[in-house]
């Protein structure tokens, strides 16, 4: 992640702590209707990593309960559906830009998704050779996906 990604995550935590929660509130109201417009996977992936943002303020949750559950009901069944169709190209690329945008260790630390999809994607590149992962992940944690062997539920995305 580039320095100047991490030096503004840390000033909008900075800036947001010294809000009053009300005025917090109306703020991250105003972000999730601004990425409302976004198609759905980069939304719901937007309001999740906002979740893992705002874990560094001692408050209760300023994202609705409801968008919190659909963020993560939807990237539960895109996991799925990755796993399901290894030959769905957009996906992949989808995928890879994902891991990127997320290769840092405060965004990826708390995010099950993260992990799940780098164990998916590293299987598929590493056909038969050794799988590395970032020190920061817990590698027991990512083998259960590349291990798995049960057959997978279809999913259609809407």
């Amino acid at each position: 992640m580039p320095f100047g990604q991490k030096r503004f995550r840390q000033q909008f935590i900075n800036l947001l702590k010294q809000w009053l929660e009300a005025k917090q509130r109306q703020l991250i109201e105003l972000l999730g209707r601004y990425h409302a417009q976004l198609p759905e996977e980069l939304y719901f992936e937007c309001m999740l990593d906002l979740l893992l943002l705002l874990d560094e303020l001692d408050t209760e949750s300023l994202v609705p309960e409801e968008v919190q559950r659909a963020g993560e009901r939807f990237m539960a069944e895109l996991e799925k559906t990755y796993a399901k169709h290894e030959q769905h190209q957009g996906l992949e690329f989808w995928v890879q830009r994902f891991l990127s945008r997320h290769d840092d260790t405060v965004l990826r630390k708390d995010n099950e998704f993260y992990i799940t999809f780098l164990a998916l994607h590293q299987k598929r590149q590493t056909q038969g050779t050794k799988i590395h992962f970032p020190e920061d992940i817990d590698q027991n944690q990512a083998l259960r996906f590349i291990n798995q062997k049960q057959p997978f539920k279809d999913y259609v995305l809407k």
